[in-house]
């Protein structure tokens, strides 16, 4: 019961961690499609300067949630008894957040056009960076199904094993006689 009970508990906290993941990469979704639409604002001629900055500095604090979002979902794999191979993303968050500084200052300094260059980079990085992740959990869904597969047959030969085992069993009780000690 208790070997049970912590193999669900396992199985568990690798949902968990893939749950966590999945939403994860929705979250990095709907920031790229909010750094493009305010790239595209930038590019506005008749656009407030100060209100993209302001809308840029909140997306640079989604962003910096989503790293440590990510940072708690790699703890938590590790804790894990057979942690999943999620992918470093750790280089293209560096590089979106970098873009979307350079933004953020350019449109403090009111360079419109050099801060639409950074978001619309920043957009493309987080773009790299979910498409890294979806792939990866692809991946990682793809090696659970092989090793399900494997635990499957092994099962099914094991039965069949056991099935053949069972007629021999049942041919030897037909040929022995009734009285027989061996019966």
């Amino acid at each position: 019961v208790e070997k049970e009970l912590d193999r669900n508990i396992e199985m568990f906290k690798q949902m968990k961690v893939e749950e966590k993941m999945k939403q994860a990469i929705e979250d990095l979704d709907k920031l790229q499609k909010e750094q493009e639409k305010l790239a595209q604002q930038s590019e506005q001629p008749n656009s407030d300067p100060k209100d993209i900055k302001e809308k840029q500095d909140e997306l640079n604090k989604k962003m910096e949630d989503l790293m440590k979002q990510m940072e708690e979902i790699k703890k938590e794999n590790k804790e894990l008894e057979d942690p999943k191979d999620i992918a470093d993303t750790k280089k293209e968050a560096e590089e979106v957040q970098k873009e979307q500084k350079e933004g953020s200052e350019n449109l403090g300094k009111n360079q419109k056009s050099k801060a639409s260059k950074n978001q619309k980079k920043a957009a493309e990085k987080m773009k790299e960076m979910k498409d890294k992740m979806e792939e990866n959990m692809a991946e990682m869904e793809s090696k659970e199904l092989e090793e399900d597969i494997a635990t499957l047959r092994g099962i099914l030969e094991n039965l069949i094993q056991l099935s053949y085992d069972q007629e021999a069993l049942m041919k030897d009780l037909q040929t022995i006689n009734n009285y027989s000690p061996q019966f």
